[in-house]
């Protein structure tokens, strides 16, 4: 096979993997055209020049590393995501090319010619083995949250992702150097090693999802349970409080004194606010997806810290949303750290599922009252010493989809924030 044909298998193989998951889970839409014109380069430098055609793909490799984790600011889907491609593209070659021509000839030539009838099938087949293949990637995906939940991941595994990167883009060129060179048993042994590394660190990923999964589920049961024990004090320490407190109410009636009543009951409605206050992890435990929990559970923990009254309601939160999960969590995170920074004291959250749709409601208590217009300008903000683009980024990320939708209003000392999915 002419080397020009190879890299033009290989770079379509590439393109499709690039725009069918990389794209909006890890690339931005510009990010993935620029992507596709390196691989573009790479089949037209290989046209006349081995060398420069490696050089493209070298270059298209690493702009993916460097866009997923600009986006990400994680290098381990970065790693899954060059593993799992070029464990695709070995798969896809391995399955259409090389097995059919090893048992009908076993001594062909890994760079024997073909005709264009020939040429047509392989694109044609490896195109819709590898279309199948991603489909049922897809699929797991959407039952175990696989990218998204990498991306919660807090450790950074940074030294162990970058040796990931570079072993499988070491081995991925020397197969493709061996094939060159007509090297069959190096290209076999490859071969092989590529799809067992690209399998190994496949169930590291579910490995590690997993104890992601459980560390949120008993992060939860922790706070539950904390939150009960607390409950059951303050309710010990009131009940005993409880009969002083009814006979100096009954002093102020007794001599109606009705505004003193007033306040003497609004200093008890204080008292207790701790033992009567809503259970806010029962609710977060309804949500199905475990980064979503996580995200919670920290906006959560930082308003109790901040002594910010919270008011938490969610319903029929959906498995699934028409919108990148990555791209949810990041607007919803710009939201809620926008409330906590710009609250006067209240903040009330609603996340409810809309028949086939998802409503986010963000409201905080503020001083402000300047056009709300000003709030979405890229540097503008309402904090000291913060350069201001996190709602500007909000913007930038809805503008992606052309079925999410947002809404912003101040009003009587409210400013509310709503993203709606459709």
């Amino acid at each position: 096979m002419e080397y020009s044909i190879f890299i033009s298998l290989l770079t379509t193989n590439l393109l499709i993997v690039t725009w069918l998951i990389g794209y909006r889970r890890l690339f931005t839409k510009l990010h993935t055209i620029i992507l596709s014109i390196l691989l573009f380069s790479a089949f037209g430098f290989s046209l006349f020049s081995y060398s420069f055609s490696i050089i493209a793909l070298a270059i298209f490799t690493l702009m993916e590393i460097i866009f997923s984790y600009r986006k990400l600011r994680n290098l381990l889907t970065p790693a899954l995501f060059i593993i799992l491609q070029n464990g695709f593209a070995v798969l896809t070659w391995t399955t259409t090319y090389d097995l059919p021509r090893y048992f009908l000839n076993h001594n062909f030539k890994l760079n024997d010619p073909l005709d264009s009838l020939q040429i047509w099938q392989l694109y044609v087949t490896q195109a819709f083995f590898l279309i199948i293949s991603i489909f049922l990637v897809k699929l797991l995906d959407d039952r175990y949250k696989i990218w998204l939940s990498l991306s919660e991941i807090r450790k950074k595994y940074i030294f162990v992702s970058i040796n990931l990167i570079v072993f499988d883009i070491f081995l991925f060129f020397m197969r493709q150097n061996a094939a060159y060179k007509e090297f069959k048993i190096t290209y076999y042994y490859v071969t092989i090693l590529i799809l067992l590394y690209s399998l190994i660190f496949i169930f590291f990923v579910f490995y590690s999802i997993q104890l992601y999964k459980n560390r949120i589920e008993l992060q939860i049961l922790y706070q539950e349970r904390e939150n009960i024990d607390k409950k059951i004090s303050l309710s010990n320490d009131f009940r005993h409080d409880f009969k002083s407190l009814i006979i100096a109410m009954n002093g102020y009636l007794e001599i109606d004194d009705l505004e003193g009543a007033r306040e003497y009951l609004s200093n008890i409605e204080s008292y207790s606010k701790e033992l009567i206050n809503e259970n806010y992890y029962s609710q977060i435990r309804t949500i199905p997806v475990p980064a979503i929990q996580g995200l919670l559970l920290k906006f959560v923990s930082s308003c109790q810290e901040k002594k910010i009254d919270l008011s938490l309601n969610i319903q029929k939160m959906p498995i699934r949303i028409n919108m990148g999960l990555i791209d949810f969590i990041r607007c919803a995170s710009i939201l809620l750290n926008n409330a906590i920074d710009g609250t006067t004291g209240k903040i009330y959250v609603a996340i409810i599922g809309v028949n086939d749709g998802l409503r986010m409601t963000v409201r905080n208590t503020t001083n402000l009252s300047s056009g709300i217009g000003d709030f979405f300008m890229n540097g503008y903000s309402s904090k000291k010493n913060h350069q201001g683009i996190g709602l500007n980024n909000f913007v930038k990320i809805i503008k992606m989809y052309n079925n999410v939708t947002y809404t912003a209003d101040i009003e009587n000392g409210w400013i509310t924030f709503t993203m709606s999915i459709n």
